[in-house]
């Protein structure tokens, strides 16, 4: 099976880690308590998205260390609005090929909202 086609679970977004090289991923709109307050009006946009209609992409994190891969802002939205439970993928990858996929999916979503 293929590591995109794994099962998705339901984990509480507590539980699962920042990535540690999360500020070399790009623009940032999660802190360690929450979302920013001062969001650019496309991100602010996000949030009420993901506020009425939940989160629609898992979050990817990997196997074995529960570090989140993608999804730092979803967590944070889920955390602040105190949501119990977020989709999840779990995929089984070393750091490197972790954090290689974190850039790209920060790259690719960055260009997307800029």
């Amino acid at each position: 099976m293929q590591e995109w086609q794994r099962e998705v679970v339901m984990v509480d977004p507590r539980a699962l880690v920042p990535h540690p090289r999360r500020d070399e991923g790009g623009a940032r709109y999660d802190t360690d308590t929450g979302v920013m307050e001062d969001l650019p009006q496309n991100m602010a946009a996000l949030m009420l998205d993901l506020l009425e209609s939940g989160i629609k992409v898992p979050l990817i994190v990997q196997e074995g260390t529960n570090i989140l891969v993608t999804g730092h802002f979803r967590r944070a939205v889920a955390i602040e609005s105190d949501w119990m439970e977020v989709p999840v993928r779990y995929v089984d990858v070393n750091d490197a090929d972790a954090y290689a996929l974190m850039l790209k999916d920060n790259w690719v979503r960055n260009d997307a909202i800029n």
